[in-house]
């Protein structure tokens, strides 16, 4: 849970939009031996593409894609201890909310459908 990533309502969420939501991380010594996997957008938007090429890939995505590039630099215990923080707070979405977005402090983003 990241508070610039949107969570999407199912009339507003496809799946390159899911994909984009993606958070890249570097998992420090163990990001190779467990195959690049927080190059994470680019895992997810083209999941054929082999593990050992997700790095040249990614360098190339975010070149290409400035705007839709999402990297989370803090350390992984950091960003957990601040996920779990978020999460065990756990607010309700109400049902006309269409795209919402989390924040540390509680004043969370939200777009809620247009009145008919």
């Amino acid at each position: 849970m990241y508070s610039d990533v949107p969570w999407y309502a199912d009339s507003e969420w496809n799946n390159v939009k899911g994909q984009l939501s993606t958070v890249d991380r570097h998992y420090g010594c163990v990001h190779s031996v467990i195959h690049s996997i927080g190059t994470h957008q680019i895992h997810h938007l083209f999941t054929k593409v082999p593990h050992y090429h997700l790095e040249e890939a990614t360098v190339h995505f975010r070149k290409a894609f400035p705007d839709l590039v999402r990297i989370n630099e803090e350390p992984v215990i950091v960003s957990f201890a601040r996920m779990f923080k978020i999460f065990i707070k756990q607010r309700c979405i109400d049902y006309d909310v269409q795209i919402f977005t989390y924040s540390e402090d509680g004043t969370d983003n939200k777009k809620k459908l247009d009145s008919q």
